[in-house]
């Protein structure tokens, strides 16, 4: 049994070391990609939700100034909206 480590020893630890901090550096970034596409992903949905939500609410808001409108024009309509009943068409 030898008791020194000869160079060779040395060199095959070494890589080993080496091959096993890329393998854990390769397992945690990929992790962390994961981590930060899912985040991307989450950010995007709200934004389509957002864009998608105001776009309904001026729709919403159009369609409530133009039955105003009409109210206050249409005194037959006004009629109707005081008695709860709505025009069929």
């Amino acid at each position: 049994m030898p008791s020194t480590i000869s160079v060779k020893s040395i060199i095959i630890g070494l890589l080993s070391f080496l091959g096993m901090m890329a393998i854990l550096l390769s397992v945690l970034s990929s992790q962390q990609y994961t981590h930060q596409a899912i985040q991307q992903q989450h950010t995007t949905v709200e934004q389509f939700v957002s864009v998608l939500s105001r776009q309904s609410l001026e729709g919403l808001t159009q369609t409530v100034n133009t039955l105003g409108s009409e109210l206050k024009k249409n005194k037959a309509l006004r009629k109707l909206g005081k008695q709860g009943r709505i025009p069929k068409k």
